[in-house]
């Protein structure tokens, strides 16, 4: 996982965003997303999140990072996710070329 404080405002037409807490925590927000972009049910994935990282210490990390305006970019599976704390959510497919 890293911690970044870029900005990137490029979306692709295969991209998820979507303000984040509309979903309660950020860890279910990415689980959500994920299903939108899939058209598969989380629990029907050959991977969960906790494969990747800690669920909890991510939703810990968000919430206080809302002051600061904290970036977090990971990937999980196929998908690369953008969590800015206190904002937004976005979840893209990875292509083959990128």
């Amino acid at each position: 996982m890293s911690v970044s404080m870029a900005t990137h405002d490029t979306k692709r037409q295969d991209d998820v965003t979507r303000p984040l807490g509309e979903a309660g925590s950020p860890s279910v927000a990415v689980a959500l997303a994920v299903e939108e972009l899939s058209d598969t049910d989380p629990c029907d994935l050959e991977w969960s999140l906790y494969d990747y990282l800690d669920p909890d210490a991510l939703d810990s990390l968000v919430d206080r990072g809302e002051r600061c305006g904290l970036e977090i970019e990971f990937s999980v599976g196929n998908y690369d996710v953008r969590l800015v704390a206190g904002e937004r959510l976005s979840v893209s497919e990875r292509t083959a070329d990128g």
